[in-house]
C-alpha cells in the first residue's frame, strides 16, 4: 500500500502519487491545496458542502479547483470555512472565467 500522503494513499500506484505530491504549488489551485492538506477528496469535500446548505458535486469541485467555474457567493463562503481559506481565494477563478457561476 502507497502511504505517500492521505488523499492518494491506497488510490494510485507509488508513482502516481509521486508525481502528485510533488507537483509545484504554482500549479494547483489554493482551494486544492486546502483540500489536500485536510485530507479530503473531491467528493467529500462536495459531501461536507452539501451538508453546509451548498450543494455541489465532485465535477464541480474539480471545476473549481482548475479555475474553470466560479462558484456562487454562497458556496465560495462554505468553501472558504470548509477550507479556512480567504474568499479571496476565489477571485483568480471568477477573472478566468468571467460569466460562468457554479
Amino acid at each position: 500500500m502507497n502511504l505517500c500522503c492521505p488523499v492518494f494513499s491506497g488510490l494510485l500506484s507509488a508513482l502516481s502519487c509521486a508525481s502528485l505530491c510533488r507537483m509545484p504549488p504554482e500549479h494547483t489551485s489554493s482551494v486544492k491545496r486546502a483540500r489536500i492538506s485536510r485530507g479530503m477528496t473531491q467528493q467529500a469535500l462536495a459531501e461536507k458542502c452539501a451538508k453546509s446548505g451548498a450543494p455541489v458535486n465532485e465535477s464541480h469541485i474539480s471545476r473549481i479547483e482548475r479555475g474553470v467555474y466560479t462558484p456562487r457567493p454562497k458556496l465560495r463562503a462554505v468553501l472558504a470555512e470548509l477550507l479556512g481559506l480567504d474568499i479571496e481565494a476565489f477571485e483568480t477563478s471568477a477573472d478566468a472565467s468571467a460569466g460562468q457561476s457554479a
